[in-house]
């Protein structure tokens, strides 16, 4: 995120991709002052930098020079900006890294950066998460279910009120534009079902992502899947089951049921590192979960395959 501090009250201000100054409401950050225009001026990324762009009558000026009018003028950490004549709010350019999907508080400027899987804490409790899917959707998972996010949504956390940013309108580096590869997951289940291993193929990449609890979430899933493949229902209805029903299944309040989710997704992310977007292992549709486009293989540790199942939709529906 990139950051101006105003000198004289400390507040930080965290930069939208396209950021507008001025005293009109349309504008991005609202400045008080009759010597400032109404669009005074902007600062934007560029693809590779930020610059800072005029567009005033009293004109804006960077450590004590005034800019050229409707010129972009590239900006460098330490910088001084002024909107408007001698004398008004100093602003100090603090950080200026590459924007990207990020929560931007509505009471205030503080930014919160969204890495492929966020775990948020309500009232001191991980009980939300934001998480990144494929083909750039974003889902929102709370005690109240899970919903897409749009820019400009706003959610809730511990009773302050958030704007959700995904940085899809900026100029990025693309990680791939060829089909999701092929994914495989290879489950190992002791007799007693007390212990769950996992290793995952995704593309080029052979995860061991070891024995953790959250991996029966994801195995009970795969399970639910085979069993209406072999009932012979179509692939875009095999395997969706209602989270409620699944957090009973398992044993699980829906609280606790994101959060294994979140954690699955998270070292699933922390594995495959930030260059490269993880499969959708778990797919939603209106309250329902599914298996996502995974082979499954699901063997026991102490005998004969238990199940081994192809699950491979012709039709994902994220929702």
């Amino acid at each position: 995120m990139a950051i101006l501090v105003e000198t004289a009250s400390g507040r930080r201000l965290v930069l939208l991709p396209q950021h507008v100054f001025g005293r009109d409401c349309r504008a991005s950050t609202l400045i008080n002052d009759p010597g400032t225009s109404r669009l005074h001026a902007s600062i934007r990324w560029t693809g590779s930098t930020w610059a800072v762009i005029d567009h005033s009558r009293n004109g804006t000026t960077l450590d004590g020079h005034r800019i050229p009018y409707n010129t972009a003028v590239e900006l460098r950490a330490g910088q001084t900006l002024v909107f408007g004549i001698q004398g008004a709010a100093e602003w100090q350019v603090q950080d200026l890294e590459r924007p990207g999907p990020m929560l931007l508080s509505l009471e205030g400027q503080e930014g919160i950066s969204l890495p492929h899987s966020t775990l948020l804490l309500e009232n001191g409790m991980a009980s939300m998460s934001i998480v990144s899917e494929l083909n750039g959707i974003w889902i929102f998972t709370s005690e109240d279910g899970s919903r897409t996010l749009q820019d400009g949504d706003e959610i809730v956390i511990s009773g302050r009120r958030w704007c959700f940013y995904s940085g899809a309108g900026q100029i990025t580096e693309k990680v791939s534009s060829s089909a999701s590869p092929l994914c495989v997951a290879h489950f190992e289940v002791s007799q007693d079902e007390e212990h769950v291993t996992l290793r995952l193929r995704h593309g080029d990449h052979d995860l061991d992502l070891g024995e953790r609890t959250h991996h029966y979430v994801l195995l009970t899933l795969a399970r639910l899947r085979a069993d209406d493949a072999k009932r012979g229902l179509a692939p875009s209805e095999q395997g969706w089951v209602y989270q409620d029903r699944l957090a009973k299944m398992l044993g699980l309040g829906s609280a606790h049921l994101n959060i294994q989710i979140f954690r699955l997704r998270k070292q699933l992310a922390q594995a495959l590192g930030q260059e490269v977007v993880p499969p959708a292992l778990i797919q939603r549709r209106r309250g329902e979960l599914r298996i996502g486009n995974v082979t499954a293989e699901i063997r026991s540790s102490l005998s004969r395959p238990l199940t081994t199942s192809s699950i491979s939709p012709r039709h994902p529906s994220l929702v």
